[in-house]
């Protein structure tokens, strides 16, 4: 049953979105937007405290007919889906936005919370590595959420049976799985940070299972990252080396792009964070039969000139210590965040693209002797 040109919402983004949920078999439930806690407080108030709001913008509420909030009870749509005139009462006021439950499906969502991360920009550079690491999610359902975290659904038999999740078992928590009975805000829901986009609206993606793409519960301590095989092209490439661009993370090539407009007060800081990231790709190049061209030092060097640091300046970051640990001895930024697996897969796709660029230079060569 298609429910294409039904008209639930008289915001438009809001209908689509119902008509998406219920077309893929999904409980489309409302969310009033926040209410100021004085007015509306989830608890009698006590002097002298702040309130806790009943309406907080992300629980299963919606605005009445008269335009007032009124709280779901949201479990009764576990095993089943909203009526179409339960949707339409909900779903009366163009303000309302919208969610959904996980478990249905068997989907759980990957709440990547912003808060998690040194950053905006820092949780956007990790999760785009993530999705290099993982590249079956470039396939599947994400959105960002008002505050620029990420929401990704997959669909996975059994469910996990845990909520904190880290991308190794003993690293630090990346976010929360939202799954059987628990509510999920969707785009285009306005909230009271900002609003929640799709990126990709499609049916989540069925996975083997969630550490299969390298989520694990928070707590655990046994299990490690599947060993990653070493590519057979490796024998072939011993002597080709391997350009630092093709490793680096994306905020350090920003930095590079961007060289020519660092404020001067910023430029040793800017070297120092490349020197990090250069450095540490060059000890991990030598788990492998690589080197990196060019030299850590030698681009390091370049890009001091670049910055217009004296010789004797760029010497002294090169030579620098940070928690008593030479920073000639730092490792990649993705290993903090994907550990040894995404360091290794990182390896990998900077080989296959020399590997295929080997290849092209060889068959110029030839073309142009012959």
């Amino acid at each position: 049953m298609s429910y294409f040109g039904d008209r639930y919402s008289p915001n438009p983004g809001i209908n689509d979105t119902i008509i998406w949920l219920l077309d893929h078999g999904y409980p489309p439930l409302p969310i009033a937007p926040y209410h100021d806690p004085h007015q509306y407080p989830k608890l009698p108030i006590i002097p002298n405290t702040e309130p806790l709001p009943r309406f907080t913008g992300k629980n299963p509420s919606y605005l009445n007919f008269n335009g007032y909030p009124s709280l779901i009870k949201h479990q009764d749509f576990q095993h089943r889906l909203p009526s179409s005139s339960e949707i339409k009462r909900w779903f009366c006021d163009r303000r309302t936005g919208i969610a959904t439950m996980g478990g249905w499906n068997n989907t759980v969502w990957l709440d990547f919370d912003v808060h998690r991360f040194q950053s905006i920009e820092d949780c956007r550079t990790i999760l785009e590595a993530y999705l290099e690491f993982a590249p079956c999610l470039k396939l599947t359902f994400i959105e960002i959420s008002q505050s620029q975290g990420w929401h990704v659904g997959v669909r996975c038999n059994p469910l996990p049976v845990f909520s904190n999740f880290a991308f190794q078992p003993k690293s630090f928590q990346a976010g929360e799985i939202i799954g059987e009975g628990k509510i999920i805000v969707l785009a285009p829901t306005q909230g009271k940070n900002g609003q929640y986009q799709s990126i990709q609206r499609v049916m989540p993606i069925q996975i083997e299972s969630l550490d299969s793409i390298s989520i694990f519960a928070r707590t655990r301590t046994t299990q490690t990252l599947r060993a990653i095989e070493p590519l057979n092209i490796f024998s072939s490439l011993t002597d080709h080396p391997i350009a630092i661009e093709h490793l680096i993370c994306q905020r350090v090539k920003f930095l590079l792009q961007q060289l020519n407009e660092i404020p001067v007060g910023q430029r040793s800081d800017v070297l120092c964070s490349i020197t990090r990231e250069v450095f540490g790709w060059e000890n991990w190049l030598q788990n492998y039969p690589y080197r990196l061209a060019p030299s850590a030092d030698t681009f390091c060097q370049i890009v001091g000139q670049r910055l217009e640091l004296d010789a004797a300046r760029i010497q002294r970051i090169l030579n620098s210590h940070s928690h008593s640990v030479s920073i000639r001895y730092s490792m990649p930024a993705i290993y903090r965040y994907l550990g040894e697996a995404g360091c290794d897969r990182q390896v990998q796709k900077a080989v296959r693209f020399s590997h295929s660029s080997y290849f092209k230079e060889s068959s110029h060569d030839s073309n142009h002797k012959a």
